[in-house]
């Protein structure tokens, strides 16, 4: 079996528009993820061994990550910053499904190996 995982960075996360007409309170806290993403990566994650994301998909700028688990799988997932040695996902790692924003920073890596759980 295999799991799709994408993963998509981010320089910030900015506030939304909010119309004076629509009745919200121009001080609410609605917020979306910058646009464009600044890079991106499609991993097939199997449950033999871990698979990281390449440093390339955290470019300088890189605040958040956001992951996107194939519908109806799971993984585990191990987040590495820049400059340490990668850890890589094991079925003790954090288990993710569906879609998450995640801390990021320039160079970080992420490790996943899909659960048989």
């Amino acid at each position: 079996m295999t799991a799709i995982v994408r993963t998509y960075t981010h320089s910030s996360l900015i506030p939304a528009p909010v119309s004076a007409s629509s009745g919200r309170f121009t001080s609410d806290s609605v917020s979306q993820l910058k646009q464009p993403y600044m890079a991106r990566e499609k991993l097939t994650v199997d449950s033999g061994s871990a698979t990281s994301t390449q440093v390339t998909t955290a470019p300088a700028g890189t605040k958040l990550a956001f992951v996107q688990v194939q519908h109806a799988k799971m993984v585990h997932y191990e987040i590495t910053p820049a400059g340490q040695t990668i850890r890589a996902a094991d079925s003790s790692s954090p288990t993710l499904t569906g879609d998450t924003l995640f801390e990021f920073g320039p160079q970080w890596t992420i490790s996943f190996i899909e659960s048989v759980e």
